[in-house]
């Protein structure tokens, strides 16, 4: 991956025209690969995981990091026993 970042700031600082940025052109670049990847939901992002909760509460606590390192957000959230059940509220 470093000569793929190293390639990418080497091409806008030849389109810029700019050699003398190159500290300020690293961090836009970065910027920028940060914001192409946060803009939408890719299909690679989306994710569906079975959790059995161990007793039924009202209310459940779930430590995704623990479960699921990589998950971003959740798109929805729902109760499942024998079919899709209804859908639930996510509380921060």
């Amino acid at each position: 991956m470093p000569t793929l970042f190293t390639s990418l700031v080497a091409d806008v600082i030849t389109l810029t025209k700019r050699p003398d940025l190159v500290d300020r052109t690293n961090f836009a670049v970065k910027a920028a690969v940060l914001k192409a990847h946060q803009s939408d939901d890719y299909i690679k992002d989306f994710n569906e995981a079975s959790i059995q909760f161990q007793a039924p509460d009202y209310y459940q606590t779930l430590d995704y990091k623990a479960i699921l390192p990589y998950w971003r957000k959740p798109r929805y959230i729902r109760k499942y026993d024998t079919a899709p059940g209804v859908f639930f509220k996510y509380l921060e």
